[in-house]
């Protein structure tokens, strides 16, 4: 009999979780299959880094002193990545075309639906190879993320 929880020196394959406000995410523990290069839009903490407190004018008029590039949008993904989901099967294609992940996902109706509602999927990968591993990954800042749009077909 197969153990429920096997790691087997593998990294688990990917699954769906809802960020508050219903987002859908990809959780992809690392996997040296799917590559994660900058110059393919992946960031992480290094990518975030705050002005020292004094610096910051945004503080007054949060949107109109930030500068243009650093305003998040609704909807925003990055070029060239794209996501097909049919209810049981994820596609998610890099920008050259090649799959960074093809295989099934086992979603919930919610996570659908919220995929359906906001056309984005935001991926999340690190140094992490199973759930046990992701809350330390996240503690030490050693997350990686990507927004890309999502569509959605039936797969009847």
């Amino acid at each position: 009999m197969e153990p429920i929880i096997s790691t087997a020196g593998k990294a688990w394959p990917p699954w769906p979780e809802l960020m508050p406000g219903h987002r859908p995410v990809l959780v992809a523990p690392a996997d040296p299959t799917r590559p994660t290069p900058s110059t393919e839009g992946w960031r992480g903490p290094e990518d975030h880094n705050p002005q020292p407190e004094e610096d910051h004018p945004e503080k007054d008029h949060p949107e109109e002193n930030r500068p243009e590039e650093n305003r998040p949008e609704e909807g925003w993904s990055e070029e060239g990545w794209s996501a097909l989901f049919d209810g049981r099967h994820l596609t998610v294609r890099r920008p050259c075309g090649t799959p960074w992940y093809d295989g099934p996902l086992t979603a919930t109706r919610e996570w659908t639906r919220a995929a359906r509602t906001h056309h984005t999927l935001l991926i999340v990968t690190g140094h992490f190879t199973t759930a046990f591993d992701f809350p330390p990954a996240a503690a030490t800042g050693q997350l990686l993320t990507l927004t890309i749009p999502i569509r959605l077909t039936d797969s009847r």
